[in-house]
């Protein structure tokens, strides 16, 4: 009896949690709107990159033990949209310098 007991609380312990779902829509709707509606300028863009990569990068963090097979579409969703924006922030980036130095 004590060893299911044992078993059980390990099960509890080790229990994974999903994604705060309202934190990273709420995260991923201020960053987009940031990125569609502001002029911004080469840093300024590298800073959003880089918050959004942390932001990315917490969805992958160990000590939050997300686990990945239970997560919900809606969740999988915001994560691939945090990843496809940062990607697109990044061409933009490199548009925009590449560009830069063909002008000249």
């Amino acid at each position: 009896m004590k060893y299911n007991n044992r078993i059980g609380s390990l099960k509890r312990e080790v229990k994974k949690m999903n994604l705060d779902i309202d934190y990273f829509k709420t995260k991923l709707k201020e960053i987009t709107e940031w990125y569609e509606n502001t002029r911004w300028n080469n840093k300024t863009l590298l800073e959003k990159i880089s918050e959004l990569d942390m932001e990315i990068n917490k969805t992958r963090d160990a000590e939050n033990l997300i686990d990945w097979d239970k997560l919900s579409h809606i969740e999988e969703k915001i994560v691939s949209d945090m990843v496809h924006l940062r990607n697109k922030m990044k061409l933009s980036q490199k548009e925009r310098f590449d560009s830069y130095y063909r002008i000249k």
